[in-house]
């Protein structure tokens, strides 16, 4: 009898010690005044980027609106999942979401209606791999989403209202899918691509220009077109 619960307390230990945590931080309005909090809920979720993490913006208590001096979430930690409960809104934002110039992969935006007077997601300066953006609604003052140097992004099933760009493939981006999104009021191009990209999937989007401009359904070069897939957009 002693073996045997021996064994069973042996067999506890290695599967706790084993298991990767898993760390889930809900806020709602009340608790956000600015990009701050929700970093800082970050940090907490992954134990300051020891293992993966959930943010959940909780709209029960309405709107997170930001007021304070800093309207940018940045990201600088890997494994977040960045998610909504109850259709959450954030509005008073400059960048939606600003990757650092720190290494962050294996993020996900999920389900957040951004209002934001510049971008909705901006990365650039390193490489950022694995990124997931998908059924989220974006209201940006220039481009919606804007990637450098990416690598493996997912930009699915999002409305983007932008009033140049919806999505920007930046410099050195390579095998990020752009499918099934809804990009409306640009005045350049739904989606551009610019050079030294290959290997992407831009496929089923949707482009309405802006009110009487003449805009580009995807901005791209011959080049472009033979290095990526770019397919069935309208």
């Amino acid at each position: 009898m002693k073996s045997l619960r021996l064994l069973i307390f042996i067999c506890t230990l290695f599967l706790t010690l084993g298991a990767a945590p898993q760390s889930e931080v809900i806020l709602t309005a009340s608790q956000v005044t600015s990009a701050v909090d929700i970093e800082s809920a970050i940090q907490q979720a992954t134990g300051n980027g020891a293992h993966a993490g959930t943010v959940t913006l909780d709209a029960s208590g309405g709107d997170f609106v930001f007021t304070g001096t800093d309207r940018s979430v940045n990201i600088f930690l890997s494994n977040i999942r960045l998610r909504s409960r109850n259709g959450a809104v954030i509005r008073g934002c400059d960048d939606g979401v600003l990757f650092d110039e720190r290494t962050a992969n294996d993020v996900a935006i999920e389900g957040i209606t951004f209002h934001c007077s510049t971008g909705g997601v901006v990365s650039g300066g390193i490489k950022h791999s694995r990124v997931s953006i998908r059924n989220n609604v974006f209201h940006a003052g220039a481009i919606g989403i804007s990637v450098e140097k990416g690598s493996e992004w997912q930009v699915d099933n999002n409305t983007i209202e932008a009033s140049e760009v919806g999505v920007k493939l930046g410099v050195s981006t390579q095998y990020a899918r752009v499918k099934a999104n809804t990009i409306k009021g640009v005045s350049s191009a739904g989606i551009a691509l610019t050079s030294d990209n290959c290997g992407n999937h831009v496929q089923g989007n949707k482009v309405t220009c802006a009110e009487g401009v003449s805009c580009l359904v995807v901005d791209a070069s011959a080049q472009m077109y033979l290095l990526n897939k770019i397919t069935g957009n309208k």
